[in-house]
């Protein structure tokens, strides 16, 4: 199963089975010297547990020439990751969720683009909507998992490059998310995995309805606050309109007590951060 979460590893089952992948190598001198232009720098291993790192995680970053790539690789070195390089693709994400049984059968997918992301190319989508399955990715992404033997749920996702071409940059099999968007699309993947895994009976549902929308409104805001003074209310108009009637992560009119606590855990975490960064500076100012 590791070799699942194992970027370098996938990469090479996703072409044997026909999904596309941007150009992945490891990072040593020579590779390095290969590309041209910004390209992402990432570990292997998206969390390690023996990592240098506080919460052992480490993030893929965007490096616009070969010397920050160069101090990019150096940092997941340091933590003690094992880095690697990927060309970049700027284009729009897309996710691919797909359930499967003990047989690395398929048993309900569904497929979604999300026009906004934050952080910007390499981040979370903030907006997301469904779109019909294309058959022909569906079928390239089943031979994969069942090369790998997978069980259970995964969310895979790709960046769409301009002229349509789906490329497969990163497998998460956990939780994640813009579940809501599924259920509101009329597939709920944790019952049915959950029914799968007990040995209990079991529908396979119906194909995912479309046109429905997500927002994640926290990233969503960042975004529009990221944009120029110029652009910021036409951004954030664009928020309020998407946000009307879409699922969220965390709102529901069945369950507000999650949403009235967030405000409360984001002004706690920011404080923790405020100590965190003032322990940090107090030896260098002294």
């Amino acid at each position: 199963m590791k070799r699942s979460f194992d970027k370098l590893a996938l990469s090479r089952f996703a072409e044997e089975a026909g999904v596309p992948v941007p150009r992945t190598l490891e990072a040593y001198e020579g590779a390095l010297e290969s590309f041209d232009g910004p390209l992402l720098v990432k570990s292997r291993f998206h969390w390690e547990p023996d990592g240098a790192t506080s919460d052992g995680r480490l993030e893929a970053r965007i490096a616009p020439n070969r010397e920050s790539a160069r101090a990019y690789v150096e940092d997941i070195r340091n933590a003690e990751g094992a880095p690697i390089l990927q060309e970049l693709i700027d284009d729009q994400l897309m996710g691919f969720t797909i359930l499967t049984d003990a047989d690395a059968n398929p048993v309900a997918e569904l497929q979604q683009m999300a026009p906004l992301t934050w952080r910007p190319k390499i981040g979370m989508p903030a907006r997301a909507h469904t779109i019909p399955v294309d058959e022909e990715l569906a079928r390239g992404i089943r031979r994969m998992l069942k090369a790998l033997g997978w069980f259970g749920l995964i969310q895979l996702q790709f960046i769409v490059s301009s002229d349509g071409r789906p490329f497969l940059i990163a497998f998460n099999g956990r939780a994640y998310a813009s579940e809501g968007l599924a259920l509101s699309a009329g597939i709920n993947f944790h019952d049915l995995w959950g029914r799968i895994a007990r040995g209990r009976e079991w529908e396979r549902p119906g194909a995912a309805r479309t046109g429905l929308r997500y927002q994640w409104t926290e990233g969503d805001i960042r975004q529009c606050l990221a944009t120029t003074r110029r652009g910021r209310a036409r951004a954030l108009a664009g928020c309020l309109g998407w946000g009307l009637g879409a699922t969220h992560p965390i709102w529901s009119l069945t369950d507000p007590a999650p949403f009235i606590r967030y405000p409360g855990d984001l002004l706690r975490r920011y404080r923790r951060l405020r100590r965190l960064a003032a322990a940090v500076a107090e030896p260098a100012a002294g």
